[in-house]
C-alpha cells in the first residue's frame, strides 16, 4: 500500500510518499515545488532538482496538477493501491481531524473559502 501526502499552497506544493507493510510506515520519497507564480519556480524530488522548464508557468493551478501527475508517473503510483491525503487550511468548526473526501465534505470546505481563498479546494 502506498500513501501520498500532499500540502498544496498558492505558491508551493509539498508531497511525501510512504509505503505501508504490516503496519510499518516508511517514507520512500519527498518532493517540493516552490516559487509558483514567480520567476524562480523549482521542483526537487528527494533533494535533487528536476527540470520543469516545459510547464506552462502562467497557469498556477495547472502547474500543481502537472507536478502531481509527474509524481504518479515517476513512482508508478496506481489508484487501486494508493491512499492520498491532502491538508486544507481551514475546516471551520466542523473539521478538526482527518476525513474521507466526498461531495458533501467538499461543499462544506468550500463554504470556508473566504477564510483562506488561496488554499481551499
Amino acid at each position: 500500500m502506498n500513501i501520498l501526502t500532499i500540502n498544496a499552497g498558492s505558491s508551493s506544493l509539498k508531497a511525501a510518499l510512504f509505503t505501508r507493510n504490516n503496519q510499518q510506515l516508511t517514507q520512500v520519497a519527498e518532493a517540493a515545488l516552490t516559487g509558483v507564480g514567480s520567476a524562480h519556480i523549482t521542483l526537487q524530488i528527494d533533494g535533487i532538482p528536476v527540470d520543469i522548464g516545459d510547464l506552462d508557468q502562467t497557469d498556477t493551478a495547472n502547474i500543481h496538477a502537472e507536478v502531481v501527475e509527474r509524481l504518479f508517473n515517476r513512482f508508478n503510483l496506481k489508484d487501486q493501491d494508493l491512499i492520498v491525503s491532502h491538508r486544507v487550511v481551514h475546516g471551520g468548526g466542523i473539521f478538526a481531524e482527518p476525513a474521507i473526501v466526498d461531495n458533501h465534505l467538499l461543499e462544506q470546505l468550500r463554504s470556508f473559502n473566504s477564510l483562506a481563498p488561496l488554499h481551499q479546494p
